[in-house]
């Protein structure tokens, strides 16, 4: 026995509507954006994230080329689209419409603020290499 996502009615998991209200229940599993974003800027250089949102051409364009970085500054990229995506519209995208839990603001400050604070610094210690603090 399952419960209805839409009423709470409990069905048969083998039961292709909901008896009570006609819901289609959802097969897939959702995508969870914390997750995505987590992946994204952590191993996205070999592009796990995309193994995850079910895109596995891109995943594997990223593994056969991670050794030149490309993917690791479009996983920097994606990552910013990620966690500035709205839940809903990341529903519609990802799982049919499903909302989830937004992310929390520390995962957002951690995994995309930090990443372009160093790289910030990197630059400015680039271009101005006598510069004393």
């Amino acid at each position: 026995m399952a419960s209805c996502s839409s009423c709470g009615h409990q069905i048969l998991v083998s039961d292709r509507v909901c008896p009570q209200c006609g819901a289609v229940p959802h097969s897939k599993r959702m995508k969870k954006q914390t997750v995505a974003l987590l992946l994204a800027s952590t191993l996205g250089l070999f592009g796990v994230h995309r193994f995850y949102l079910g895109q596995r051409r891109a995943g594997l364009l990223y593994l056969l080329f991670c050794w030149t970085g490309i993917p690791a500054l479009l996983a920097l990229v994606e990552s910013l689209v990620y966690a500035c995506t709205s839940r809903q519209k990341w529903a519609d995208r990802y799982n049919q419409g499903r909302v989830d839990s937004p992310v929390p603001k520390l995962v957002v400050v951690l995994t995309v603020g930090l990443p372009l604070l160093l790289f910030a610094a990197f630059v400015v210690s680039v271009l101005f290499p006598d510069l004393d603090f």
